[in-house]
């Protein structure tokens, strides 16, 4: 299954993504910090684009462009910004983050048929 990387067109794209009104309910959302310049970072993306959930909607901030955005959720988050980095949400709360080599998409399944029981 082919997956698509989701952009974000400003900050407020970002913010809306959590619990705004806005915010989708209808799939979990991963989100991807990743610099094209580290080789931990390209090997993650590679490792999520080889095993996508079908569940989850999956988007990217290139942190080396798009500097503003990495910021912004480290701002709304605060979690201190690292890279790669994932943030998982659920209904527009952040329900679980990664960083560097703790991220398993594995894992991120599992957290999601958890959160489906509850």
């Amino acid at each position: 299954m082919a997956m698509e990387w989701l952009s974000f067109a400003n900050e407020e794209a970002v913010q809306a993504l959590f619990g705004g009104a806005d915010s989708p309910k209808e799939n979990p959302i991963l989100i991807l910090k990743h610099s094209n310049r580290c080789m931990i970072s390209s090997m993650i993306k590679n490792r999520v684009e080889s095993q996508p959930d079908s569940r989850i909607s999956y988007y990217l901030i290139e942190v080396n462009s798009e500097r503003h955005l990495s910021n912004f959720l480290e701002l709304i988050t605060h979690v201190q910004h690292e890279s790669p980095q994932s943030f998982l949400l659920v209904d527009g709360k952040l329900a679980d983050y990664r960083s560097h080599s703790a991220f398993n998409s594995s894992e991120i399944g599992r957290l999601l048929d958890k959160e489906a029981k509850t």
